[in-house]
């Protein structure tokens, strides 16, 4: 125990007689940090264009002779590093219900965006089966 009492006493004298100066340094340092984005574009999951249906319901005989419009919420969510196209095909030259055939081209396709978010220029499209830019320019 006179021993604890005296390395006590010890340890309490060197810290009061000793002597230690501290000094704070002010400096700056710089890191250049380099982030690599590897081209990058997909179609979001939440797009209702991915497994979805656009449905045209034709009851009376004035529904065949106007035109009809439906718009799709979210139709089209894209992510991309770099600015894109969207462009649109048929799959064929017409629409097919067993033996009765629709040309494709009497459907117009339009991005709309009054809710949405995506730039660039924005192009109505008679559809057809060749590639045609619905979309041209939208930023990433």
């Amino acid at each position: 125990m006179k021993k604890l009492i005296a390395l006590a006493a010890l340890t309490i004298g060197s810290t009061l007689l000793g002597t230690n100066n501290v000094y704070a340094q002010n400096t700056t340092d710089t890191t250049t940090v380099n982030i690599t984005l590897n081209d990058v574009i997909s179609i979001d999951a939440g797009s209702t264009a991915i497994g979805n249906t656009v449905d045209f319901n034709y009851a009376t005989a004035a529904d065949y002779n106007s035109d009809q419009t439906i718009t799709k919420a979210n139709s089209l969510k894209v992510t991309s590093t770099k600015n894109f196209n969207v462009k649109v095909k048929a799959g064929g030259a017409n629409f097919m219900n067993g033996t009765n055939l629709i040309p494709v081209n009497v459907l117009t396709i339009k991005a709309a965006s009054a809710s949405g978010t995506m730039g660039g220029t924005k192009n109505a499209v008679v559809l057809s089966a060749t590639d045609q830019n619905l979309v041209t320019n939208a930023p990433l």
